[in-house]
């Protein structure tokens, strides 16, 4: 029997709002680490060099501390590639 679209967007809206809530947990921890001095990070975008508009880049938010530093470019480049919806699909 097929899902009826409302109990399909009802699990989204949901996974969604759990993806935020671990996404919001693990910048939290990532920035408390590196404010106390137990994870330091590197100057530069891990993938081109660059030194301006660096971000963390968490891989898997249930290792907050296991992040790769990333300019705003690569970084929003990184996101396109992997789709926006596919992270939040995988919790659903």
């Amino acid at each position: 029997m097929k899902e009826h679209p409302s109990h399909w967007l009802r699990r989204f809206l949901v996974a969604l709002h759990n993806y935020r809530a671990l996404a919001r947990q693990a910048r939290n921890a990532a920035s408390n680490a590196v404010r106390d001095g137990r994870l330091v990070l590197p100057s530069n975008c891990a993938h081109c060099g660059s030194t301006s508009k660096l971000e963390r880049h968490h891989e898997n938010y249930d290792e907050p501390l296991h992040c790769v530093v990333l300019c705003g470019p690569c970084h929003r480049a990184h996101h396109r590639a992997i789709g926006p919806t596919s992270i939040v699909a995988r919790m659903m």
